[in-house]
């Protein structure tokens, strides 16, 4: 995820800077990055992880395996959907805003996400962990777990949230320059906004993904439709008392 996220930051320089190719260029790093990420994750199983080698032998469809996948599958996608649903309503928002807000967002967003896919990899490995140890009925081991992985997320994340702000704004001077100002000073906002609530973020993913390793998807669905419900009514309401911050603000 972390080689995807840079090449694609690389990708974009060079598509959009260099050769000019705007929004099309925009897409085609994005799609770019992902595939370079996809094929390095099947080289590493087929050189690393035997258990993972798929046979022909494994199409077979098996009735309740499918149900089960299922059961925890869908909750997980519908909650990724309705976030995306919400993001459209941001996105809306900010093109009322004016360019700068979306040049300052796009550029902002791209460092955001490189600060939080760590915070995100301790959620996911706390799904896996989580349900290998509900299968084992070692709950107290669950509970050391959670523990343990708050402690270091947590501290990550203040860590990565004290360099954001104080370093976010000359990132972003790679996709924008110096020369817009209003807009190095509206990403110097959604950094502020973003890095101080960090923690908040590295708790939910803790909780978000312990839950869902658990079984229990109803809890993080419903947090997925609050926070829908979050971006409308920034879309809506935030952006017209409180402009770029806030669009900002449900972002966390």
């Amino acid at each position: 995820m972390i080689i995807g996220t840079v090449l694609n930051v690389i990708l974009e320089l060079l598509f959009i800077l260099v050769f000019h190719w705007g929004v099309a260029g925009s897409g085609l790093a994005t799609v770019t990055s992902q595939l370079v990420s996809s094929l390095l994750c099947i080289v590493y199983i087929i050189k690393r992880v035997p258990i993972l080698h798929v046979e022909w032998s494994d199409f077979k469809a098996v009735p309740a395996e499918f149900a089960n996948h299922a059961r925890y599958g869908l909750p997980m996608a519908f909650q990724t959907s309705i976030i995306a649903v919400g993001s459209l309503f941001l996105q809306s928002a900010l093109n009322s805003l004016g360019t700068d807000a979306v040049a300052a967002t796009t550029s902002a967003s791209k460092i955001d996400q490189l600060a939080t896919l760590p915070m995100m990899s301790f959620g996911i490995t706390m799904a896996t962990y989580t349900a290998q140890n509900l299968g084992a009925a070692q709950f107290e081991r669950i509970i050391k777990g959670v523990k343990q992985a708050l402690m270091a997320s947590v501290s990550f994340s203040i860590l990565v949230g004290v360099l954001i702000i104080l370093y976010g704004q000359r990132m972003v001077m790679l996709f924008i320059g110096n020369q817009d100002a209003h807009a190095l000073t509206l990403s110097q906002t959604y950094f502020n906004i973003v890095g101080v609530s960090y923690w908040i973020l590295a708790i939910l993913f803790i909780v978000r993904y312990t839950l869902q390793g658990l079984g229990q998807s109803l809890m993080p669905t419903l947090a997925g439709v609050a926070e829908l419900c979050m971006r409308s009514f920034a879309a809506f309401i935030l952006v017209h008392y409180f402009q770029y911050a806030g669009a900002v603000l449900p972002a966390r």
